[in-house]
């Protein structure tokens, strides 16, 4: 995690994966069903031009590392009108794929800091591992060894996973 001289390693605490948020057009979304796959789950907001840059660097490495599941999960404390708002408006790249509200801060202690964007690593069996504030070089070398090392850890994560989990494995 040092090397990629972004993600600070934080002291690893089990994330509420029976947790749901909302999505922008008010229907729940819980989070198991992203156990078995690394979640980068990353408070955004729509005024943020830095978060839209962090957002497609984030895809980019989505794709680099199609074997192992990546779930790109934005946050935003705004109201829900401004969030639908955006998401009718702003173009694909600048859209999370999985887009949440959470206009009561619930998944803010999960967070770290208070500047936007703010994510957070969780890996395959619900662990915060990492946190970033701040956009990210997300297509560099070291975090791409680091998918790498999940990857190699994925099999024993979806073995250990209960059979009922929905798992999007490669």
């Amino acid at each position: 995690l040092r090397a990629t001289r972004q993600l600070e390693p934080i002291k690893p605490r089990l994330f509420p994966m029976q947790a749901f948020g909302w999505t922008y057009n008010k229907q729940r979304y819980p989070m198991d069903t992203h156990l078995g796959e690394v979640i980068l789950l990353t408070r955004w907001a729509t005024w943020c031009k830095s978060c839209k840059y962090d957002l497609i660097a984030k895809k980019k490495l989505a794709r680099q590392v199609k074997v192992l599941p990546v779930a790109i999960v934005g946050v935003s404390h705004e109201p829900f009108r401004l969030v639908a708002k955006y998401h009718k408006n702003a173009p694909a790249p600048k859209i999370f794929p999985i887009s949440l509200v959470d206009p009561r801060g619930s998944f803010a202690r999960f967070l770290p800091g208070a500047a936007y964007p703010a994510t957070t690593m969780i890996d395959l069996w619900g662990w915060i591992i990492a946190g970033k504030v701040g956009p990210g070089l997300w297509i560099t070398p070291a975090y791409q060894a680091l998918f790498a090392y999940l990857r190699q850890l994925a099999p024993l994560a979806w073995k250990s996973l209960p059979q009922q989990t929905k798992l999007c494995r490669p």
